[in-house]
């Protein structure tokens, strides 16, 4: 049965966020073990196969844990699992299953939820939808035609002013504000780009790594239980392999 496109939580626990993690199901057992479901609710913002090694193995892990633990692990859809819709390079993942195979996990991604809404906090993989309201995101089409969710999948938001394609949706700080100010929140919490600093537009912007696949820390991103953040410089950002 498809989930809601936007999932909306309350603060009354602990919410971890993290990103893609490609392949690398160390990351994903880091992260339940130092912060337990039982104890957390854990959003992971999409890119779950491909690039890493043990893609199968992370996908089953995250979809296990999910199952044990409804509304205390989400996972919401990245790029990486566009591939039954778009294609998408690399995607030795998906290159590798059977047509049977194929069919069964491309059921389960296509049916996963794009954002998760909590306080003045919007998260999901990549970047803003034209949109006028948060509950828009339930209209969004998983399809490779719909610019909204291209924009979600494959949008990033870069330094300089910028409107339009490049390989991939990238935006500057005035769309991102534009759309913000629309959606009545003030932080944005993405993965998706692993060349993006961690804090954009003062602090409004943050963008997560948490695979060992690319050349930087594998980060994930604390809101702690009732705190109300002003920007994303608020949240308790965490090295993993730092703990």
């Amino acid at each position: 049965m498809p989930q809601e496109k936007l999932v909306k939580l309350s603060n009354d626990r602990q919410i971890v966020f993290i990103g893609d993690t490609h392949g690398d199901i160390s990351a994903s057992q880091l992260v339940a073990r130092d912060f337990p479901p039982e104890k957390n609710v854990l959003v992971f913002l999409g890119d779950y196969v491909d690039r890493g090694e043990y893609s199968r193995e992370n996908l089953e892990y995250l979809l296990d844990l999910r199952k044990k633990y409804p509304g205390r692990v989400i996972l919401l859809m990245g790029n990486h699992e566009t591939f039954p819709v778009m294609e998408l390079s690399p995607a030795d993942f998906w290159v590798s299953l059977s047509s049977e195979e194929l069919k069964h996990y491309a059921e389960i991604v296509v049916n996963l939820p794009l954002a998760v809404s909590v306080g003045n906090i919007l998260a999901l993989h990549g970047g803003l939808p034209e949109i006028d309201s948060i509950e828009d995101i339930n209209s969004v089409r998983i399809d490779a035609n719909d610019r909204n969710f291209n924009d979600i999948m494959w949008g990033d938001f870069v330094n300089e002013e910028h409107d339009g394609f490049i390989f991939r949706p990238r935006f500057g700080k005035k769309r991102f504000l534009n759309v913000m100010g629309k959606l009545n929140k003030k932080i944005l919490v993405r993965a998706h780009d692993p060349h993006a600093e961690t804090f954009m537009y003062e602090g409004r912007s943050v963008t997560l790594m948490t695979s060992r696949y690319y050349a930087c820390a594998r980060k994930v991103a604390v809101l702690k239980r009732g705190h109300v953040p002003e920007t994303g410089m608020d949240l308790k950002i965490i090295d993993l392999d730092r703990r």
